[in-house]
């Protein structure tokens, strides 16, 4: 099996969390912007069609100083695609959830948890085909992925090979190289429209290395 669905919902979690979710608000308005269409003909005049996304976001007290934070993003016609959940212990994060739509599996779906301590990702855990069975687990530290395990359903554990593991950390070390001037522009409070821009050239980017790995 080859996916990185862990790795994108990991670091999306990890950023997510250290720009006080500033990035993911700009991120919505991003989605909320006129898409790129081509220029209506005289004989078409209707306007372009738009990417419209919403976010609605709560906080749970759960008691015993354990709180829980969530953020969900739905579609213009009300589905949800991406719902992140913080657990609190203490004002510490202890664990984040991922649940993001995808059209690389049956299910349409994913499934990623991430359980940090001392303000660092330690363990994720990841369900690339949605079946609610967690078949990949990683160890982790500040820079990214150390240890990668394919997990089955009879309780093994099986390292993923050299190759599948570099493959992993420099997917991790790209992403984190490409949205750190996000992440930078937001912290220091820079307008929206120029973390837009920003945004918009993270995803020319990661567009292309798409693109190339697929030889196109």
């Amino acid at each position: 099996m080859k996916s990185n669905t862990i790795i994108t919902a990991f670091l999306a979690a990890s950023l997510c969390l250290i720009a006080g979710l500033i990035v993911g608000l700009c991120l919505d308005d991003f989605m909320a912007s006129p898409a790129p269409t081509e220029k209506p003909s005289k004989a078409d005049p209707s306007p372009p069609e738009t990417r419209r996304s919403s976010r609605n976001t709560k906080q749970v007290d759960l008691g015993n100083g354990i709180v829980l934070k969530e953020s969900v993003l739905k579609s213009d016609n009300g589905e949800v695609t991406l719902r992140m959940t913080y657990l609190y212990r203490n004002g510490k994060i202890v664990m984040i959830t991922t649940w993001g739509e995808t059209a690389k599996n049956e299910t349409g779906h994913y499934l990623a948890k991430t359980y940090w301590q001392n303000d660092q990702p330690m363990l994720s855990d990841g369900d690339d085909d949605g079946d609610g069975f967690f078949e990949l687990l990683m160890l982790s530290d500040e820079s990214g992925p150390l240890q990668v395990f394919d997990q089955t359903r009879d309780g093994r554990l099986i390292p993923v090979g050299k190759a599948r593991l570099k493959e992993m950390q420099d997917d991790y070390r790209f992403m984190g190289e490409t949205f750190k001037p996000i992440v930078d522009g937001a912290q220091k409070g820079l307008p929206k429209q120029e973390l837009r821009k920003r945004i918009e050239t993270a995803i020319e980017k990661a567009e292309k290395r798409a693109k190339a790995e697929r030889g196109q």
